[in-house]
């Protein structure tokens, strides 16, 4: 590899993880979440091992009006069953642009579920958190509204 190929090769790199460093920094929500479940259930979270790739790829292509998404999953929870706090936590880690869509706790089996959306210039943000038994899910990702309206409509189909 001649030195300028070399040079070219660490500007390419650096080009493309740049906005993934910057996005993951400015994901206070998400990580705050995500750092809450580590503590509290004394876990490690599970992000897929290409996730800073498919960023990548869906601001590129944008798979059906998705441009960014993020994934930590928490298995084999340590602590209470269910976590009074986690709404409050949730809460407390968004601003007042996120609006509540679902706050749902089972009574049987105890699942917590919440779903918050907030407008981000021209796209939608959803933050979901899922709560079971033995297994947490965050999910944060960044769509295209008028894809998320076909989506919708799909469904209602």
């Amino acid at each position: 590899m001649t030195r300028a190929n070399g040079i070219l090769l660490v500007v390419a790199i650096a080009v493309l993880l740049v906005p993934i460093s910057v996005a993951r920094a400015a994901d206070a929500e998400f990580e705050a979440v995500a750092r809450h479940f580590e503590s509290t259930y004394n876990v490690r979270r599970n992000e897929p091992k290409a996730s800073w790739f498919a960023n990548v790829a869906m601001r590129l292509v944008q798979p059906k009006g998705v441009k960014t998404l993020r994934i930590a999953t928490f298995e084999n929870l340590n602590g209470p069953v269910t976590d009074p706090r986690l709404g409050e936590v949730v809460r407390n880690s968004l601003d007042k642009t996120w609006k509540a869509v679902v706050r749902e706790t089972s009574r049987v089996d105890r699942d917590q579920t919440f779903v918050y959306v907030r407008q981000a210039g021209d796209s939608l943000e959803v933050l979901i958190v899922s709560v079971d038994i033995e297994e947490a899910t965050v999910i944060k990702a960044r769509v295209d509204p008028k894809a998320a309206g076909s989506w919708l409509e799909y469904l209602d189909s």
